[in-house]
């Protein structure tokens, strides 16, 4: 880990600074992949779901400045079973964290800080009886599913599939692979 950050769990008072960092990171990655819609509207509304119970959370690497990059996570049921569905014979329902969002503001790509949070996101995993991370994954975003297998002891990929995206307005499908990253 770098000396010019900390990692931590995110907490209420950062949902401000985390919503302006997503925005950042979604506009940087518009604009690696014209005409993709990557997914509607903020990512505000994943932040709320922060808690202190440790079923959710959001982990993130913050400087004096403010915070470079984050990992939010949950335990939703529904993807737990979608993740089953996708991976019968190696994933046991409740045994893992689904990977919601994450992101490194541009400045910061290339120095490890989504790495560094992954591997401080997977102590904790461990810490609360966690064997997997899972997700969904944009079928061009290999160097995010490249962090994951770098620190997880196998990794398993699904088929392309759908994955439906909605906010008050809109519902549309992105194609996107799920991931089973077992740690």
């Amino acid at each position: 880990m770098s000396e010019d950050y900390i990692l931590r769990f995110a907490t209420q008072d950062d949902l401000p600074q985390l919503d302006k960092v997503a925005r950042e990171v979604h506009e940087d990655l518009m604009k690696q992949v014209k005409n993709l819609k990557w997914y509607i509207g903020s990512d505000m509304e994943k932040f709320k779901t922060i808690s202190t119970e440790k079923e959710s959370g959001c982990v993130i690497a913050e400087t004096e400045e403010g915070i470079i990059g984050y990992l939010v996570f949950n335990s939703n049921i529904y993807q737990d079973r979608r993740c089953k569905y996708f991976f019968e014979k190696y994933y046991t329902i409740g045994k893992g964290f689904c990977i919601e969002r994450m992101g490194v503001l541009p400045s910061r790509k290339g120095q490890d800080v989504l790495a560094d949070m992954l591997v401080f996101f997977e102590k904790y995993a461990i810490e609360v009886g966690m064997e997997y991370l899972y997700g969904t994954i944009y079928i061009g975003n290999w160097r995010s599913l490249v962090s994951f297998i770098r620190y997880v002891s196998e990794c398993r990929l699904s088929e392309e599939t759908e994955y439906l995206i909605s906010d008050v307005e809109n519902h549309y499908f992105l194609i996107r692979k799920y991931f089973l990253a077992k740690i």
